[in-house]
């Protein structure tokens, strides 16, 4: 083998080497991201379920039925024009469809989820009507509007961290990490970046939750 060859076959040895390093320390972390991001989402699909459950009596999702549904439970919530979302959720966290954890970041410092000045008339507008369930009204109302979003500094990994999770995990969607959850007015969840968020938040000046 000539010295060129043993140069290619050391660098590649050494790059194997240092790459196994690196995944072993990195391989949990990138873990606990990249299900953090995820999480984040089924917990504002819980959030919206409540909401729904509060106002309607009702489940979009048959699964969270057992979770609401109570012997003492109570009448649905009538929505007035002066409700808005944050009424919503605090509702919803009086009569127990949601827990005080399920509204906060999940790491951290626990920050509880800023929401939206938007009217409790707004949520899930399009579908009441669709089903015959809400008059159509006279105003136009917007199809779909931010209401609920985790901190745009809830997800605390710097750009150059996510890289090397990505050369040492070979991950893909950790990028998610970087970026902010959005629940909007008609039940959807949509993930934007971090720089969106900050722009909503200087734009629409959402609260954090308050707790009843």
């Amino acid at each position: 083998m000539n010295k060129c060859a043993r140069v290619c076959v050391a660098v590649i040895a050494l790059a194997g080497l240092v790459w196994f390093i690196g995944h072993a320390a990195y391989e949990h972390r990138s873990i606990v991201t990249y299900l953090y991001t995820t999480e984040c989402v089924s917990q504002l699909d819980k959030i919206d379920e409540a909401m729904y459950y509060l106002v309607t009596g009702d489940c979009i999702n048959d699964s969270y039925r057992s979770r609401f549904e109570t012997d003492d439970r109570e009448p649905p919530f009538e929505i007035r024009p002066e409700h808005t979302v944050s009424d919503l959720v605090r509702e919803a966290l009086r009569r127990d469809l949601l827990e005080e954890k399920d509204v906060c970041d999940m790491r951290g410092d626990r920050q509880p989820y800023l929401v939206f000045p938007v009217p409790a008339s707004w949520m899930w507008h399009d579908y009441f009507v669709e089903k015959g369930l809400r008059e159509p009204p006279e105003e136009d109302i917007p199809e779909k509007v931010p209401v609920l979003m985790d901190h745009p500094s809830a997800h605390m990994e710097s750009a150059k961290l996510m890289m090397i999770y990505r050369i040492f995990t070979l991950r893909i969607g950790l990028s998610a990490a970087l970026s902010s959850r959005v629940l909007y007015s008609d039940g959807s969840i949509g993930v934007i970046s971090r720089e969106e968020a900050e722009k909503l938040v200087s734009d629409l000046s959402p609260e954090p939750i308050e707790f009843p």
